[in-house]
């Protein structure tokens, strides 16, 4: 006899909160298009959607910034530090100056911001539906970190707990490579505001983000930091500062020590990749760079710690204690090519360190 419903497919719960109730509609509707998604509650401010998520525990929660009561920042900030749930954020497009708000909640620990299309009749909020869902079930397998109040002024710092780097004199990174996707905002605030303005060694950075969100990102990262932050741009020569690899190329550096930016080809899942950027810092630079793999999913960076491993250079993860997601500096510490596995703050001293070990240039 055929036995039916011998297996239930395990459902993706989901809390909503937004204030708009056509939007909120029209938004559950699309979450539970595909079947594998179910809107478990929903809410119209951040008061009544943070007693539903510690009351139900889904897997992910959608939320906009903007509401009465308890706005997306605060309702961020008050879930996490009860439960370890992903949080993604909608928002409104670029042009709205509101937009840099989103990067504090990234900071407080949501894990993926999105934008909402203009308008909010059904065909304009169905064209993010499909990527939504998609976001969705990425984030819902994925374990966070329940996150620490951020304290207004950085922590000071302090004498690093286990043994970093000793530099040869004369063989002290001449760049440093930093890879991070997920949860990165948080941390890179974390570490690089410890550096002071005139720290003399390049940092390029790769941070996955989308191409909205980019001049925001920046605007936001300069305002964290006492060090320059530039978009890289073609050509231009190698300086001291913080350089991030722009959406949809790829950042690499050329034997004359000027950027060189590479068009994404089929198949790239992440353009700018982190990869690529620490394999040309690695072919530019030989054994003196220095790469660093931070929270983000998935495996981007990995081979790329795997070639400045085997190439003399010095690599450093994210612990997993303090990762909010441990997918890619796990990943980079399962292969073998992490010599050290550090807290933000320790890799904050380690840098700051580098001030006073050999030459950079």
């Amino acid at each position: 006899m055929l036995c039916v419903n011998s297996y239930e497919k395990q459902m993706i719960k989901v809390v909503l909160v937004e204030g708009s109730v056509t939007q909120r509609e029209i938004i559950a509707g699309e979450l539970s298009e595909d079947g594998d998604i179910e809107v478990v509650a929903m809410s119209a401010d951040g008061k009544e959607g943070l007693k539903e998520v510690l009351r139900l525990k889904p897997n992910v929660v959608v939320s906009e910034v903007w509401m009465q009561e308890m706005d997306g920042l605060e309702m961020t900030q008050a879930i996490l530090r009860e439960l370890g749930v992903p949080i993604v954020i909608l928002t409104t497009p670029s042009s709205d100056p509101k937009i840099d708000v989103t990067f504090e909640c990234l900071r407080a620990g949501a894990v993926h911001i999105m934008n909402k299309p203009n308008g909010v009749t059904l065909v304009d909020l169905s064209s993010i539906g499909a990527k939504l869902r998609d976001v969705v079930r990425i984030y819902s397998g994925v374990r966070i970190l329940k996150r620490r109040p951020i304290e207004s002024e950085p922590e000071c710092l302090q004498p690093v707990t286990r043994s970093v780097f000793q530099v040869k004199e004369g063989a002290a990174p001449k760049a440093i490579g930093i890879a991070v996707s997920s949860g990165g905002p948080a941390v890179l605030a974390e570490i690089l505001v410890q550096l002071p303005a005139d720290f003399p060694i390049p940092i390029f950075l790769v941070q996955h983000i989308s191409q909205p969100f980019e001049d925001s990102f920046v605007k936001w990262l300069r305002s964290e930091v006492s060090l320059p932050v530039r978009i890289a741009k073609q050509g231009e020569p190698v300086q001291g500062g913080i350089t991030l690899g722009p959406c949809g190329k790829h950042i690499t550096i050329d034997s004359r020590y000027r950027i060189l930016l590479i068009e994404a080809i089929k198949g790239d899942q992440f353009c700018p990749s982190c990869d690529n950027l620490l394999r040309s810092l690695s072919d530019v630079y030989g054994s003196r760079v220095l790469a660093i793999i931070l929270s983000g999913m998935g495996t981007d960076g990995v081979e790329g710690m795997r070639v400045v491993f085997h190439t003399g250079g010095q690599t450093i993860a994210q612990d997993e204690n303090t990762a909010m997601i441990w997918g890619m500096p796990g990943e980079a510490v399962k292969s073998g090519v992490v010599q050290q596995q550090l807290t933000p703050l320790e890799i904050a001293q380690t840098l700051v360190g580098l001030n006073h070990q050999g030459e950079t240039r």
